[in-house]
């Protein structure tokens, strides 16, 4: 084992285990866990709650695991830290379970507001395709009312043609047959050319 700057002569990740292990300890034993559900008070599930490898936890922090049975026997609350490393940790865990939450909340926020715009971009697209089909409908009825005007001038024309012919001495002739005879006219001279 290599001596860290503190001078405990025990690794920092040792340290670092064994204050998660007593900060699980009173978690536990408060009724608050974070990792397992509430009334667990095996070695196991105080293991889980710390998040130290089972067999690392019985192996090397067996008095952790003695104290705790121990103490779950008796029905004690968990052992204050009792060096200064231990103090620092646990405010360490502390601020980072505050940041942890404030950053779950900012994230369910955030996904909150992504779930709005992802709504309305779905509405902007019903919206547009309804759009798009009511622009198709007018311009088929544009293409429509082009023809009616084109049909319309043609039997103005000829309403023009058959008055012009009456008043060339066609006076006789009912206005349907004049109209059927500039057709014919017409028609005749669509085949001679």
């Amino acid at each position: 084992m290599t001596t860290n700057d503190r001078g405990t002569g025990l690794s920092p990740a040792l340290d670092a285990n064994r204050t998660r292990i007593v900060e699980a300890m009173r978690r536990v034993l408060a009724g608050n866990p974070l990792h397992i559900e509430t009334g667990r008070y095996s070695v196991l599930a105080l293991a889980e709650e710390s998040r130290v490898e089972r067999n690392r936890f019985n192996r090397e922090y067996s008095d952790l695991r003695d104290e705790f049975k121990s103490m779950v026997k008796a029905g004690t609350a968990a052992p204050e830290p009792s060096s200064n490393l231990e103090v620092s940790l646990a405010d360490d865990l502390a601020e980072t379970a505050d940041a942890l939450e404030s950053m779950t909340q900012r994230y369910t926020e955030a996904r909150e507001e992504r779930m709005q715009w992802k709504e309305a971009a779905e509405t902007f697209v019903r919206v547009i395709q309804t759009k798009d089909i009511e622009i198709a409908a007018l311009q088929t009825d544009a293409r429509t009312a082009k023809l009616r005007i084109l049909r319309l001038g043609d039997e103005l024309r000829d309403a023009k043609e058959a008055v012009a012919l009456r008043a060339d001495g066609a006076a006789r002739a009912t206005s349907g047959e004049v109209v059927q005879m500039v057709r014919r006219e017409r028609a005749g001279e669509s085949d001679d050319v």
